[in-house]
């Protein structure tokens, strides 16, 4: 597949919360990386995005739009709309996706938005405070990193 048929299909199986379908288009040895889970490899991105699938439920909602290639890249926006945390506080994440097709697997998925803006809605007031905070940062991955590999615990 090209790596705009590649993105398409992701978000495609991710509207419908396939994770496996999703995890399936990740070549053995691809890395992902955002603001909040930081660098992920060895398989841990596909685990990120079947516990994402997971959790967020019936509330999670994703769209996606402007997909382009250039070579081996392919683009797209997309967005998240999901409850996080014990509160359920409401979240639209609005997020550039960068991914690097190769033999029709990605090898490479950096997906690009507002940290601040992302914690302002996830975490309310301390979020609007401190999201530009190099301390918040490192919290709220510590904290996703933990919970990513309590799933892969769990899902071995």
């Amino acid at each position: 597949m090209e790596p705009r048929q590649v993105i398409t299909a992701f978000y495609d199986a991710f509207q419908r919360k396939q994770a496996e379908e999703m995890a399936a288009l990740y070549a053995e040895d691809a890395v992902f990386e955002d603001p909040v889970f930081g660098r992920l490899a060895d398989g841990r991105a596909r685990q990120m995005w079947r516990m994402l699938v997971k959790r967020g439920g019936s509330d999670l909602q994703v769209g996606y739009s402007d997909i382009r290639q250039e070579g081996d890249w392919a683009f797209a926006k997309w967005t998240a709309s999901y409850k996080f945390g014990p509160k359920k506080r409401p979240v639209l994440n609005i997020i550039e996706a960068k991914m690097r097709v190769v033999d029709g697997k990605i090898q490479e998925h950096y997906d690009h938005f507002s940290f601040v803006s992302w914690a302002s809605m996830a975490l309310g007031v301390p979020g609007m405070l401190l999201g530009w905070t190099p301390f918040l940062r490192k919290q709220v991955r510590k904290k996703s990193l933990n919970a990513l590999s309590k799933f892969e615990n769990k899902n071995k």
